[in-house]
């Protein structure tokens, strides 16, 4: 290979590898994704903090309200973490209903939650996990 096709080509490979190097304002992004995913996940924690105990009372003292707060805590967090949903279609009236989800993220309960007044099944295998 002539001298100059292969200064050309490393000049070529050089500037590709620059090229393929982020830009600074998305070096600038990946700090600011987690100080937001930090003042998102602070509130969803104080949110869960104070309503796991009341839920944990209105489901031991029977109250009307114990419906109410899983749909309003799934609700405020998808809030928070900026998702909207949106629903199409009428949902069953009949009860007893299962809803089925098929877990394509760890969204899905609060999703459903956010939408149905309803209980959540684990398979057996989850048994063990930590969380």
């Amino acid at each position: 290979m002539p001298a100059f096709a292969e200064r050309r080509l490393m000049r070529r490979a050089f500037a590709i590898k620059l090229d393929s190097a982020p830009p600074p304002v998305l070096a600038d992004q990946t700090i600011g994704s987690q100080i937001r995913a930090i003042l998102r996940l602070v509130p969803v924690g104080l949110l869960a903090g104070i309503l796991i105990p009341a839920q944990m009372i209105a489901a031991a003292l029977d109250l009307g309200i114990a419906e109410r707060i899983p749909i309003f805590f799934h609700r405020n967090v998808l809030r928070l973490i900026g998702i909207r949903v949106r629903r199409k279609g009428r949902m069953s009236r009949e009860r007893p209903t299962m809803f089925v989800a098929n877990h394509a993220t760890y969204l899905d309960i609060s999703v459903l939650g956010s939408l149905i007044p309803g209980s959540f099944v684990a398979k057996a295998e989850v048994a063990d996990w930590p969380f």
